[in-house]
């Protein structure tokens, strides 16, 4: 099973574009995602402080938040204006599948390698 969880991390390359369609945001650069120019190319934003790589992420439907899981199991909600992470969530004993904001953004919910679902 440890070598199946590997080889996903290894392949998923999770990417989002922000809602404004200028950008695109990129997971697995080390601990950290990446927001990218779509027009330059260039990096506009750095997302750190993730335990592991990053594997999936999720935009709000109002462009404001990101959510990003990793190969931890821990998932961060930043602020995409400014970078700032908003708050963390523990609780996955494994690497998440997906993340996923409810239409409001007042809710998320994860998947994990763990075989369990979160909402929180």
């Amino acid at each position: 099973r440890e070598s199946y969880i590997a080889k996903y991390l290894r392949l998923k390359n999770p990417l989002v574009l922000t809602n404004d369609n200028k950008n695109f945001i990129t997971g697995k650069t080390g601990t950290k995602s990446v927001m990218w120019s779509l027009e330059t190319g260039s990096p506009i934003r750095f997302f750190s402080e993730h335990a592991k790589a990053v594997v999936c992420m999720d935009i709000s439907k109002d462009g404001k938040l990101l959510a990003t899981g990793d190969g931890s199991g821990e998932v961060n909600i930043w602020q995409i204006s400014n970078g700032k992470k908003i708050k963390t969530f523990k609780g996955h004993r494994e690497p998440l599948f997906e993340v996923k904001f409810n239409r409001d953004a007042s809710q998320l919910i994860t998947t994990s390698w763990d075989a369990y679902m979160a909402i929180w």
